[in-house]
């Protein structure tokens, strides 16, 4: 039966692929997910200012460079405005130094941290699917 054979070999892949299938397995399709860089960064923020930011889509964080002169602690606050933001401060070699989800009241987010001397990175992102615009305080 010359010319069949790629009926053979289609009939092969359909079986393979129903094999697959009844043993239980997945077959996964790439989701479609919101274009941009999911890491955004920001103007430095210092103590007493306020910085207004979005966050787009809910893999996108934004960060912002805070530089320490003298030990200190540090007061940071994140109002959403339909946004459950999360916050989080990094050392300067990437270390997380501190998390917080809802510590300031309602869905904001606040961190109270004791910090040397250096340069830090304050991180805003949206928990889970949350979208939208928020507050940010650096005291």
């Amino acid at each position: 039966m010359r010319g069949y054979g790629w009926m053979r070999a289609s009939l092969a892949l359909v079986a393979a692929v129903s094999l697959l299938l009844s043993a239980g397995c997945i077959i996964r399709t790439r989701a479609a997910v919101a274009t941009g860089p999911a890491v955004v960064s920001a103007g430095p923020v210092v103590g007493g200012q306020v910085a207004n930011g979005t966050i787009a889509y809910p893999t996108q964080r934004v960060q912002y460079p805070l530089a320490i002169s003298y030990p200190r602690t540090v007061q940071i606050y994140c109002a959403g405005h339909g946004l459950d933001p999360t916050l989080s401060v990094y050392d300067g070699y990437g270390n997380q130094l501190g998390f917080n989800d809802d510590g300031g009241g309602g869905l904001d987010s606040q961190l109270v941290l004791t910090l040397a001397p250096g340069n830090y990175i304050v991180e805003v992102a949206g928990y889970g699917s949350s979208t939208g615009p928020y507050t940010l305080t650096v005291n």
